[in-house]
């Protein structure tokens, strides 16, 4: 599939939007906790090795059970009338409840490989 402007992509280091394409080069955002943009860039050759999955223009379609949506794990991803829709979560105090995230509503992802390279374990 061809990448374009506006289209979302997902490597093993999270979500990126691509802002703009030119000579080969994609140049995509990188927000940072703080709410500030980076740009990064990539060459359009190389963008497939680091693809997880197929690049989309609805960033939910490249959400995945085990991700964390507006600060819910994502247990399950499931459609109503053709729409995909993310239901059920658990909260930060591990407490699980029932609630459904329409695409409209998606304000922050964390990848669940974002959040394992972050992780520090006391397990050897």
């Amino acid at each position: 599939m061809e990448i374009k402007e506006g289209m979302y992509f997902r490597t093993n280091t999270g979500i990126r939007r691509v802002v703009y394409i030119n000579d080969g080069c994609i140049t995509f955002d990188d927000f940072m906790s703080n709410g500030t943009s980076l740009f990064n860039f990539i060459e359009e050759k190389e963008l497939d090795m680091y693809l997880t999955k197929e690049p989309s223009y609805r960033i939910i379609d490249l959400i995945e059970v085990g991700d964390y949506v507006n600060g819910y794990k994502v247990l399950i991803k499931n459609s109503e009338c053709g729409r995909p829709i993310l239901v059920y979560g658990i909260n930060t105090n591990d407490k699980q409840i029932a609630i459904t995230i329409y695409e409209e509503d998606i304000k922050t992802i964390v990848t669940k490989e974002q959040f394992e390279s972050m992780k520090y374990s006391l397990e050897g």
